[in-house]
C-alpha cells in the first residue's frame, strides 16, 4: 500500500472568524495540510463554521462563485471572508 503524501495549503480568515483557525494556527494565517483531491469548499466545511455565517471562499485570491469549487492546489492560498450585507 502507497501512503498518500498530504500537501499544504495556506489558510486566510478574514474578521470575525479568525477565532475558527485550527488551534496550532494560535488565530493567525496557517499553512494546513489537506488530501490530494480536497477542493476549497470541503476545507471550508472542515472548518466548522456557524451554518448561519454566510461566507465568501478565494483561492489565489480568485472568489469561487455560487456554487464553483475548486480542487487545491499544494501552495495555494484559502482566504475566507465573512460576507456582510450593504457595503
Amino acid at each position: 500500500m502507497v501512503a498518500v503524501k498530504k500537501m499544504e495549503v495556506r489558510l486566510e480568515l478574514f474578521a470575525f472568524l479568525d477565532k475558527y483557525y485550527p488551534p496550532q494556527a494560535v488565530g493567525q494565517p496557517c499553512r494546513v495540510p489537506v488530501e490530494p483531491g480536497v477542493t476549497a469548499r470541503a476545507l471550508v466545511r472542515e472548518l466548522r463554521l456557524p451554518s448561519h455565517t454566510p461566507v465568501l471562499v478565494y483561492v489565489n485570491e480568485r472568489q469561487l462563485l455560487d456554487k464553483e469549487d475548486r480542487v487545491l492546489q499544494g501552495g495555494d492560498i484559502v482566504g475566507v471572508v465573512p460576507a456582510l450585507p450593504g457595503g
